[in-house]
C-alpha cells in the first residue's frame, strides 16, 4: 500500500502543499482481467495526461554520472523518478513510428526515387517527437517488459520487448494492418561516451530494416549519434549530427542524409535539466539535407528540411520544390505542461478498461511507478521504482528472471559479424504475439510478475 505523497507544485521543494494520497493498487487498473479475443478497442483518445508535468528538477545528468561513476558504456544507471517521463523506453521507441503511413505512400509510388525519399522521410521523422521534451528520460524497462500499440487511424501496429538487461537491448516489430504491405524491425542498443563535458549517445544496435512487400524491396538505415553538450552544467543542449544512409538493397538506390546541427549552438530539447521555456526552431539548427543516388552513383534526387518539422523533395537540377514529403503534426496547446509530449505520445500510456483484458501482464501500461508518475505522485513513483528495481535484482540473483518471449536471435544478412559489436545475429520477432495466447487464465502460465503486483503466477 502506498502512503501520502507530496503533490507537484511550482517549486521543487514544495513540501507544505499536500495532495490526497494515491489510490491503493486495487484501485489502479494495473492487471489484466476477463479474457477477450478481439483486438479492436472502441475508445476516444485522450488529449491530455491525468496530471501536469512537475517543474524541472535542479539536477544535471552530469552530477548523476559523477555520483554513479557511469561515464561510459550503457546509459542504464538508476535515476530518480523525477527525471523520468511517464513512458517506458519501449513506448518511446513507438514514438518513432508516428509517421509510418509514409510507407503506405512509398508502396504506391512507381518511381524508386520517390520511394526511397519517402523512406528517408520516415527516418527523419523519427526524431521529431523529441523537439519539446523537457528535463527527463523514459523509464528503463524491466527485463521481459513489453509494449504494444495498434493505430487503426495510421494503419499499423507495433510491439516491442526488452530482451537484455546489461547491456540494455530492446527489440521492436512494426507491421502494416494491410496484409503483405510493410514491416519494420530493429534491435535497439545505445552506448554512451562521456568526454569531460559532452555526452554522446551512439546507436549500437541493428540497422532499421524496412520490408516494403508491395514493391518486393528491403531498405535499411541507422540513426546518427546524439550529443548532449555541456552535460555537467544542468543547461545542456542536444544535437544530432552525422550521415544517415538509406539503402534500397533490391535496386541499389541510396539516399545519404546529413544532419547539420551545430555543436553547442542551442539546438536541443533540454532532456536532462534546464529551462522549460527553451524551445527549438531558431536559426538554421536542426537542418537535414540529403542526396539520392542511382545504382551507378548518379545524383537523381535531393531532399532538405529539418528533423523537428518537415522534409521536402527538391529538384536536383533547378533546386525547386517538388513536394513536401513529411510535415510534423501540430503540437498540443498544453505541450509545455505535458512533458513536451506530442498528441501521439499523450495517448501511448492510456489504459481504457476495454484494453486491459487484451494486454499481456508484461505491458508497460501496467507498470505502477510509471502510472503513479503520470498521475502526479512523484514521491510514490520514486518508492515504487526502487521497489521494482530491487525485485528485478532479487530475481536475477535467484535465477528466475523473465525470459524473452516474442523475439529471438536470428542470423541477419544485413548485420555483418563484428558490426557494432554484434555477432551477425539480431533479435527478431518470431511471431505469435497478435494471436494473444495469454488471453484466458491458463494461458498466462510462464509469465514472471515483473511489476510485483502479485497477480501473475
Amino acid at each position: 500500500m502506498l502512503g501520502n505523497t507530496a503533490a507537484p507544485s511550482s517549486s521543487p521543494s514544495a513540501s507544505a502543499t499536500r495532495s490526497p494520497p494515491p489510490p491503493p493498487y486495487s484501485a489502479l487498473p494495473l492487471t489484466p482481467s476477463a479474457p477477450q479475443t478481439h483486438a479492436h478497442v472502441d475508445h476516444k483518445p485522450r488529449t491530455r495526461l491525468p496530471a501536469p508535468s512537475p517543474p524541472p528538477v535542479p539536477v544535471s545528468l552530469g552530477s548523476l554520472l559523477q555520483r554513479t561513476g557511469s561515464f561510459s558504456g550503457d546509459l542504464s544507471i538508476s535515476m530518480p523518478a523525477a527525471l523520468n517521463v511517464p513512458l517506458s523506453a519501449l513506448q518511446s521507441l513507438a514514438e518513432e513510428f508516428e509517421y509510418a503511413p509514409l510507407l503506405d505512400r512509398a508502396g504506391k509510388a512507381i518511381d524508386p526515387v520517390d520511394r526511397i525519399a519517402l523512406v528517408a522521410a520516415l527516418a527523419v521523422s523519427g526524431y521529431a517527437h523529441a523537439r519539446h521534451k523537457v528535463g527527463r528520460k523514459p523509464f528503463n524497462p524491466m527485463l521481459g517488459e513489453t509494449y504494444e500499440v495498434t493505430r487503426e487511424d495510421k494503419g499499423f501496429r507495433f510491439v516491442a520487448e526488452k530482451v537484455a538487461h546489461h547491456p540494455l537491448v530492446m527489440a521492436l516489430h512494426v507491421e502494416s494492418l494491410m496484409p503483405n504491405h510493410y514491416t519494420i524491425s530493429h534491435e535497439s542498443h545505445v552506448v554512451s561516451h562521456f568526454g569531460g563535458k559532452d555526452l554522446t549517445l551512439e546507436p549500437n544496435g541493428s540497422p532499421y530494416r524496412v520490408n516494403l512487400f508491395a514493391r518486393h524491396e528491403i531498405y535499411t538505415y541507422d540513426k546518427v549519434p546524439t550529443t548532449i553538450h555541456a552535460a555537467l552544467s544542468g543547461r545542456a543542449t542536444v544535437s544530432h549530427t552525422g550521415e544517415l544512409e538509406v539503402l534500397n538493397h533490391m535496386t541499389g538506390h541510396r539516399c545519404v542524409l546529413e544532419f547539420k546541427d551545430k555543436a553547442g549552438s542551442g539546438s536541443g530539447m533540454w532532456p536532462f535539466g534546464g529551462s522549460r521555456s527553451k524551445r527549438l526552431g531558431q536559426g538554421k539548427d536542426n537542418e537535414v539535407e540529403g542526396t539520392v543516388y542511382d545504382p551507378q552513383g548518379n545524383v537523381v534526387g535531393k531532399v532538405a528540411g529539418r528533423w523537428d518539422s518537415h522534409l521536402e523533395r527538391i529538384d536536383p537540377h533547378s533546386g525547386g520544390l517538388v513536394e513536401r514529403l513529411w510535415q510534423v503534426a501540430p503540437w498540443p496547446e498544453n505541450c509545455a505542461s505535458q512533458y513536451g509530449f506530442t498528441q501521439f505520445a499523450v495517448e501511448l500510456n492510456d489504459l481504457p478498461p476495454s484494453l486491459i483484458p487484451l494486454l499481456p501482464p508484461t505491458d508497460s501500461r501496467f507498470r505502477p511507478d510509471q502510472r503513479l508518475l503520470e498521475r502526479g505522485y512523484v514521491d510514490a513513483a520514486e518508492r515504487e521504482k526502487k521497489r521494482l528495481e530491487r525485485l528485478q535484482r532479487d530475481r536475477r540473483k535467484q535465477g528466475v528472471d523473465a525470459a524473452q518471449r516474442w523475439f529471438e536471435r536470428r542470423p541477419d544478412r544485413f548485420r555483418e559479424d563484428g558490426e557494432n559489436g554484434g555477432d551477425g545475429n539480431t533479435w527478431t520477432y518470431k511471431g505469435g504475439y497478435w494471436e494473444r495466447p495469454w488471453v484466458g487464465e491458463k494461458s498466462r502460465e510462464g509469465f514472471v510478475d515483473i511489476f510485483g503486483t502479485g497477480e501473475v503466477r
